[in-house]
Formats: C-alpha cells, structure tokens, sequence
C-alpha cells in the first residue's frame, strides 16, 4: 500500500466511527467505536514514523493535524500531540522562509499557545501559554511579511490571548484586550467577517460578566451595516448576534416583539441553511487563509434551527416571568413546561445525536441540552416562589415525588441547577424570607429575620458569587434591617434602634458602592426594573408615612430620590392627563407590583387632582387584586383609597371601598397572616 492508500485506510477508520456514534447505546458498541478510533491513530502514526515515506510539508502538516484532532477529541494524550506540534514546527523553522510556511507556522504556533493550554485545564500551562503568547506577538510585529496577513495573526492571537485571561477569570484583562482589537478599522475593513465574529464575543463577555452595555455598542449592533447584513455575517453569526439582543432587550425591560418579528423574517430566508445535517458547522466559526491552513472557533451556543426556536422559547419564558400571575401575560407558565418537554424529549431521544462526528461532541450535545433543561428548572423554582409564596414550597411542593422525570419538586431541582452555589443558596433564603409574617409578632420570627441575615451574608461577603447575586442579597438584607427597626418601635431601647439603623446605613452603603446612583459598570445600570426598586425602597424607609421610624438623610439624597420617583411616577401613571409626556427608558412594562408602587408613593406625594387621584388609588386598588400573595399592599392600598373617596366625598365609593376591606380582613385573619 502506499501512503495515499494508508491515509485513506485512516480517515475510513475515523470516518466509520463518527458515522456510527449517533447510535451507540451499550458498552460494547462504545469499545467498537474506540478501537476504530485507535486504529485511525496508530495508522496516522505509523505515516509519521515509517521512514519509507519522504512526506512534503503538505502531506506533514495534513497527516499531523489529523492526528492531532484524534488526540485531543477522542484521548486524553495532550502530551502525545503536543510532540507532533511542536516536532512539526521544528520542521517548519528549519525550512526556508515564505508566506506559506510562515502562515503555517503561526498555525502550529496558535495550537501551542491556545488549543493545547485550553484542554489541560489548568492554570499553570496556560501562564505559560500567556507568557508565549506575549513574546510571539513581539515577533509578529516585527516580521516583513504582507501587512495583510501579519495583521490578521496578530489579531488571532490577541483573541487567543482574551479567551487565556477568561480561562485565568482575568475578565478585565479580557475585556480590554477585546476592546483594542474592535477598535482596529484596519481588521474591520479586511477581515469583516472575523471582527464580527470578535465585536460579538466582546458583547458575550460583557453579558456574562453582568458589565454596563454603552450606547455606543447598541447602536453598532443595530445601525452599522456590517451588523445588518447577513450575507456578510452568514446565518450562524447573524443568529447568534440576535439572540444576544433579545438577552439585552431582556435585560432592560424593552419590549421584544421587535426582535422576534426579526427571528420570523430570518427564519423565513435561512431556516434551510440551519436546519441543514452538518450541524457542526453551525457551532464554529470557520477561518480559511489558504489551502494549508484552516482554523475552527467554537461558538458559545448551538444555533441550528431547532436549537434557536427552543432558546426563543426558553428566553420568552424568562421575559414574562415576572408577570407569571397574570393571567393575561402568563406566558412563563405556558412557556417553561413545554421548553422542559422538548429537552426531555431531546435528551432521552437515542436518535438526537445522529449528525454528531464524534463521541465528543455527543457528549458537549447532551450537555447543552441538559444545562438548558436545569436553568428551565431554576426559572421553576422563581415561578413557584411568585405564584405559590414561600409556605406553598415548603408544603405541598415538597411532598415526595421521587424519581419522576416529568415532575419533580424544588428541593431535588435546587440541587440539580449546573449554577454558581449561591444561586441555590439565595433560592433557600428567599424561601425562608418569605415565610416571615407581615407582622412579627413572636421571638421565633424575630430568629428567623437573623436567620436570614446571617445567610445573606454569607453570599455577600463570598468573593465566589456573582454581582447580581449580591445586590439582591444586599437589598434584601437592608429591609430585613429596617423591619427590625420598625417593629415593636416603642419597645426597643434607643442604643438598639441605633445599632440597627447603623446597620442599614452600613448595607446602604455597600449597595451603593457596588450598583452606584450615577454609576456606568453594571448591567442593572440600564435597568429601569432594578432602578425603579431601589428608589421604592429607599423613599418607603426615609419618609413618613411609609415608615414608623423613617431613616436619617441628607438633603442631597432626598433630591436625588425624590427625583427618581417623580420621573418613574410621570411615566408610568395609570391614568394620565392628556399634556402629560413620557420616556420610553423610564417605562415599567411587565412589573405589577412596582407599578402600583409607584402610583401609590406618587399619587401620596406629587398628586394634586383629587379626582385623578381617587382614579389611580381605584386602579391599584383592583391591580393588586391579580397576585394573591400583594394581599397586604392590597389592604394598605385598600386603605388609601378609602381615605381619598372620603376626602373626595363620594359615599358610594366609600361604602364599596369598605366592604372590600372587611373581606380582606376576613381573609388575612383565616390565613393567620
């Protein structure tokens, strides 16, 4: 046989297995697919070592690249292929220099630096790796090669460099290395389709790391013609840009019916193109510079076409999630059951894999699939809390369902959920939290407010947990702070109410060093939601009547939040004059409760027409009737509005108004609440 024929005889090896690895159900069928696998390295090997072949750089750098791929995606001999690497690029330094073999160098190079580095997992090799890398770009940059292709491994490189840094948890590093290279117009004017492939990672990043998204990066994302043709873009990465927007719009509360209708027309041109059998191409970027040299990045999602309409839905699911009581916008509790359907069904579907090339990539399917499926069941645990209230999670939902698949109960999914721990952790205290009383009335409830401080704190003081993570746990700890300030006033000595108000101040102020009034460095900076809840809390617990006991401030933070309010007040009235005008960034669009917040301290402090007020106090009245759990805010509410129909005089009003508050009364006594 010659060496075509044996090469031949190793890709069938390989390509027999890949064929089959879609169908593997039992152990033996597994060996057979690793023995076909190891005859496909032993032969390559055999090629690289028989001295009776003299192989050209061509037919070298093939055979090598071959058999490197085999080594890192079907063993664990990193070793092995990093020898053939780096024996191969002795051949190629020892060979006379020219475009071709300097473009084939700076292949093996990139390899040597990232791949391998990548899949040993850990930190030491890439150090290292980071070090090469850093003396490598010096001689790019100093090399005589065409600008052209010197500026494109430069820039392969300092990518290379930024995905070190995230494998370091680096993110800054990252972040600007990201920011240097979509600030080169040279890259962007040659090489549109890689600097996409950058400028979206960069915007994954800032996504991931919960860091401020700029105007400017909007407005790229959907103004530069670059970022709006998908010819230039191709499917894959034009789908992935959108599903990034979606996250974004998500995230700041807008209204995403614009982006959907834009996945309908996309759908409607390259559905074909996703839903294609070589679905490993539409997970990796392809990056072809000549003949020889070749490169694939993974994408960090899958986006075939069945893959995106279950992340379409997955995503909805999360957008209305808060709005999962009303029962015209329940569209998470339609959603999350049918995406947990269609991942059950995926995963347990023996013919899913059928496309996969390898075992390897069987595996990271199933993966994806399952991590999709254990955030779906993380939302879960969210709906319960918001529909059921955190008794009904620790009663009836935590009755034993055992091993059912199709049903399963919160405390089994909270271990399951592939998250950081302290998510898991804040789902605990939250449930804990919301088992407090309106009114603590007893020492076992008092307990159970520093029970729940003290495990707050352990998630702020975590250098492991993520931002949002914390801010929440802040907020949290700070009404818990001010409930134990307010309640039983007149009893508590006034060294302990100054001891607790010290306390909240302490939490207030740490909030505010992390999120910021003017701050732009975290996502929530652009979030009216999170924004509008921090101005809520802090006017209920600095001002009278809100509070019993209102906290010590100064003028300029009064201005500040009274500010704040007046403007998400003006925006998001429930009954509005005609001469009233609105922002479309302070507009609250799937928040029940802060909505009728807001008109409830607006319409008590800026309100002047009683009529318009007695109007709004009515609407809350009737609002807060959707969630049965806002049974409180609905008495106070409830309370408001009678003593507004009063002053307006209007008898009818009053005795409706009173009836109503009798029931509920009736209803908070029954349920001991």
């Amino acid at each position: 046989m010659n060496l075509q024929q044996w090469y031949s005889l190793a890709v069938e090896y390989e390509t027999v297995a890949h064929e089959n690895v879609g169908i593997l159900t039992d152990p033996k069928q597994v060996e057979q697919y690793y023995k076909l696998i190891d005859m496909a390295i032993q032969t390559l090997i055999r090629l690289k070592s028989n001295g009776q072949w003299s192989l050209t750089l061509q037919q070298d750098l093939t055979i090598t690249m071959r058999l490197v791929k085999l080594l890192l995606n079907e063993t664990l001999n990193i070793d092995m292929a990093e020898n053939y690497l780096s024996s191969f690029l002795e051949r190629l330094q020892n060979h006379p220099l020219d475009l071709a073999i300097w473009n084939q160098q700076n292949l093996i190079q990139y390899w040597l630096i990232y791949e391998i580095p990548i899949r040993r997992h850990d930190r030491f090799h890439v150090r290292i790796a980071v070090r090469n890398y850093q003396d490598l770009i010096a001689t790019l940059q100093d090399s005589n090669m065409d600008p052209y292709y010197q500026n494109f491994w430069i820039s392969i490189f300092e990518y290379a460099a930024t995905q070190l840094y995230i494998k370091l948890q680096k993110y800054k590093l990252a972040q600007l290395k990201l920011e240097s290279l979509i600030r080169n117009d040279e890259l962007k004017t040659t090489h549109p389709q890689w600097y996409i492939f950058i400028y979206i990672n960069y915007l994954n990043l800032l996504l991931e790391q919960r860091l401020y998204l700029s105007d400017e990066i909007l407005q790229t994302l959907t103004q530069d013609n670059l970022f709006s043709d998908c010819s230039v873009m191709g499917p894959t990465l034009y789908s992935w840009k959108l599903l990034l927007q979606l996250i974004i719009m998500i995230n700041k509360d807008l209204n995403i019916t614009p982006i959907l209708n834009e996945f309908k027309q996309f759908f409607e041109t390259y559905k074909e193109e996703l839903s294609g059998n070589d679905e490993l191409n539409l997970n990796v970027f392809n990056i072809t510079l000549d003949d020889a040299v070749n490169m694939t990045m993974k994408i960090s999602s899958f986006l075939s076409y069945k893959d995106i309409k279950l992340l379409l839905l997955f995503l909805q699911s999360v957008s209305y999630l808060v709005n999962c009581y009303d029962k015209n916008l329940q569209f998470s509790v339609k959603f999350l059951p049918k995406v947990e359907s269609s991942l059950r069904q995926i995963i347990h579907d023996k013919t899913f894999n059928i496309s996969c090339r390898s075992l390897l990539m069987k595996d990271e399917n199933l993966q994806w699939y399952t991590d999709l499926l254990k955030y779906s069941k993380f939302y879960s645990i969210w709906e319960k809390l918001l529909l059921n209230g955190g008794s009904q999670l620790d009663g009836s939902l935590l009755q034993s369902i055992d091993n059912d698949d199709n049903c399963f109960l919160p405390l089994q999914m909270i271990k399951s959920v592939p998250l950081n721990p302290f998510y898991k952790d804040l789902i605990q205290v939250t449930r804990k939290q919301l088992n407090i009383p309106f009114i603590i009335k007893k020492e076992i409830e008092n307990n159970t407010v520093d029970e729940c401080l003290n495990d707050y704190n352990k998630i702020i003081i975590s250098k492991s947990n993520s931002i949002e993570i914390k801010l929440i746990s802040l907020l949290n700890s700070y009404i818990l702070i001010v409930s134990k300030i307010d309640e039983k006033l007149n009893s508590k000595p006034t060294s302990e109410r100054q001891t607790q108000i010290m306390k909240a101040n302490e939490i207030w102020h740490q909030l505010d060093t992390v999120y910021g009034k003017d701050k732009k460095t975290l996502d929530v900076n652009n979030n009216a939601i999170w924004e509008c809840t921090v101005v809520i809390i802090w006017i209920i617990t600095h001002f009278e009547p809100f509070s019993w006991n209102p906290l010590p401030s100064n003028d300029e933070e009064k201005t500040y939040y009274m500010d704040k309010l007046k403007t998400y007040y003006i925006n998001n009235k429930i009954v509005s004059k005609e001469d009233d005008t609105t922002d479309s960034k302070y507009i609250l669009k799937r928040t029940l409760l802060l909505r009728i917040l807001i008109n409830y301290l607006g319409g008590k402090l800026f309100e002047t027409d009683l009529d318009i007020l007695c109007q709004i106090s009515l609407k809350c009245f009737k609002f807060a009737k959707q969630d049965k759990h806002l049974i409180n805010i609905r008495y106070i509410i409830g309370l408001w509005h009678l003593m507004n129909c009063t002053v307006a005089m209007k008898p009818k009003e009053v005795a409706y108004t009173t009836a109503k508050l009798e029931q509920l009364v009736q209803q908070m006594v029954t349920s001991s609440i």
